[in-house]
């Protein structure tokens, strides 16, 4: 006979066997497992942190001297390596790099053709040529009577040029000089001339020369002198339609005069260089004759001195603003020793990078060094740049600092911004960086205010058991 539905099982005496073997192990495993949850409990835990303060100082929290708070600690931290701790997780940051500092640097220029490699905001100052001052022809006792040449006009101003115009022309003025005649000759004008397009071409400014001064002389031999003109005016402006911000120097003492002392040029030119010394603080330049445009003075038994040439200048600012500091880069984060091998080491934190002056770039962040364990390194200071674009406004943020990458529990993040970003139109310096490992703002330029890069923050060090 077949048996159906045939089962297979452990026996009671092979079920019982196995429940003797995992009684002896699960006893002798009792002492073990006591063990080490007794070592976990008895195991200390905690955090130390290292980092500079406002002054640069090194200051530490969890020291010996005061577990739960900060302590200035000088040029380094030093790190007690807890007894029996194990485990330890060391997490760091370099310093962040000083934000560039900002610029407005002014070139002249005064050749006869400017060819425009930029685009921006360019200055301009023009005088006409004098007038020649008139002869005299009279009697002895009349003899230091006589009319000046007149000035030249004078004028400056601002236009804004794009890369549409290929070059300007300049063309300065001559001083009066009529070859012999007793009336004096007019001095020729000045003249901007922008090109552009295609044989097209607009007039900037035209200064127009003074006029010669007029000549005193008889009717007759040992007559009473007369005049023969009696006006001489200074030259006259003229502006194209893109010139903007201009003022005219337009005053009497630039007019011819009656010239009864040997002095009459040095009374003219006190009074004119009033307006030349403008000239000197808005080009930034010494670089000007005092008696530029000037009007010649008159002689006796001869035609009169001849006017003083014209001058043109143009000038271009030339905005350079700051780059944001860098984070520092490749921060240690998390990195695990189960021991360290010296009862203690020095921690040094590196510096914020300081902040760029006029033009410069900003200083890098120093290394933060942890012991001979590892060095991570300090940001890159910001550079300075010409931006590519031209702002009407005449204002230019500087860029924003870099953010650091660690994280600190109850810090903050913030990111340093740059002079004049974001609508701020008060100060054109770059902010500081605050959080650790960050870059500090660029300076900005509004008009021809330039700032200071931003600082740079400080490293960080945390270790936990």
């Amino acid at each position: 006979m077949s048996i159906k539905n045939k089962k297979f099982g452990f026996t009671l005496a092979e079920a019982l066997m196995a429940l003797l073997v995992i009684s002896l192990i699960t006893i002798a495993s009792i002492p073990v497992i006591t063990k080490k949850k007794r070592l976990v409990e008895t195991t200390p835990h905690g955090k130390w942190m290292c980092t500079r303060n406002a002054s640069g100082q090194h200051i530490v929290y969890g020291s010996e001297a005061n577990p739960s708070g900060w302590v200035v600690s000088g040029d380094k931290c030093q790190f007690l390596v807890p007894r029996g701790a194990r485990g330890f997780v060391v997490s760091a940051i370099g310093g962040g790099g000083g934000g560039g500092g900002s610029s407005v640097e002014t070139e002249v220029f005064s050749d006869q053709n400017y060819q425009v490699t930029k685009a921006g905001k360019y200055k301009f100052f023009v005088v006409g040529g004098g007038g020649q001052g008139g002869g005299w022809d009279c009697d002895f006792s009349d003899r230091r009577f006589g009319l000046t040449g007149a000035a030249g006009g004078v004028a400056y101003g601002e236009i804004y040029l794009d890369l549409k115009t290929s070059f300007l022309t300049l063309t300065k003025g001559s001083g009066g000089n009529n070859g012999g005649s007793w009336d004096g000759a007019a001095g020729t004008d000045t003249v901007i001339t922008r090109h552009y397009g295609y044989n097209q071409q607009e007039e900037i400014v035209r200064a127009r020369g003074g006029q010669g001064g007029g000549s005193r002389q008889g009717l007759f031999y040992g007559s009473s002198c007369r005049w023969r003109n009696t006006t001489a005016q200074q030259g006259s402006i003229t502006f194209g339609s893109s010139v903007v911000n201009s003022r005219i120097y337009n005053n009497s003492a630039a007019n011819g005069i009656k010239c009864q002392t040997n002095d009459c040029d040095i009374y003219i030119e006190s009074k004119y260089n009033q307006f030349l010394d403008n000239y000197r603080k808005i080009f930034k330049t010494p670089y000007i004759s005092d008696s530029v445009g000037m009007g010649g003075s008159s002689r006796a038994f001869r035609s009169g001195n001849v006017g003083n040439s014209g001058y043109v200048a143009i000038a271009l600012d030339t905005v350079y603003v700051g780059e944001g500091g860098k984070a520092a880069p490749n921060p240690k984060i998390s990195k695990f020793y189960p021991s360290f091998d010296k009862r203690r080491f020095d921690v040094t934190i590196g510096a914020g990078g300081k902040g760029g002056e006029k033009g410069m770039a900003g200083k890098p962040g120093g290394e933060t060094k942890v012991g001979n364990l590892f060095t991570v390194q300090g940001g890159d200071g910001g550079e300075t740049y010409n931006p590519t674009t031209t702002n009407t406004t005449g204002k230019y943020a500087g860029g924003n600092g870099g953010d650091g990458s660690l994280y600190i529990k109850g810090e903050v993040q913030t990111t340093a911004k740059g002079g004049y970003a974001y609508g701020d139109t008060i100060n054109a310096n770059g902010q500081n960086a605050k959080y650790y490992g960050s870059g500090g703002g660029g300076a900005g330029v509004s008009g021809s205010t330039s700032g200071t890069g931003g600082n740079g923050a400080p490293g960080y060090v945390i270790i936990e058991w």
